[in-house]
């Protein structure tokens, strides 16, 4: 999607709403290609959770309605691993190579 509406370089683009991952709105309102939204079109769009929304925000403009979160966890064995991991980053760790599912 985001790739055609670049593509369409604003004329006639071949999308009217579109759902990108965080990083891509952030990509394509970089890249000028989105519209703000109007916040009194949407009258929800003020109880959506502000930590999330804020990536949204460009120049005082929003430009994305957040509506899905999630989370990922980290299992390990606490019996087998000496050092518990802190961070995902961790995981590039040496002590860990082999061992990473």
């Amino acid at each position: 999607w985001f790739t055609k509406l670049r593509a369409a370089k604003g004329r006639r683009s071949p999308y009217d709403i579109v759902v990108f991952q965080p990083d891509t709105v952030q990509r394509a309102t970089a890249a000028g290609l989105l519209q703000p939204l109007e916040a009194k079109e949407i009258p929800n769009l003020d109880k959506l959770y502000q930590s999330v929304q804020t990536r949204f925000v460009s120049e005082n403009k929003t430009y994305a309605a957040a509506f899905s979160l999630g989370q990922l966890g980290l299992a390990y064995r606490s019996d087998l691993v000496k050092t518990p991991p802190t961070s995902w980053l961790d995981l590039w760790k040496p002590e860990y190579k082999g061992h990473v599912a």
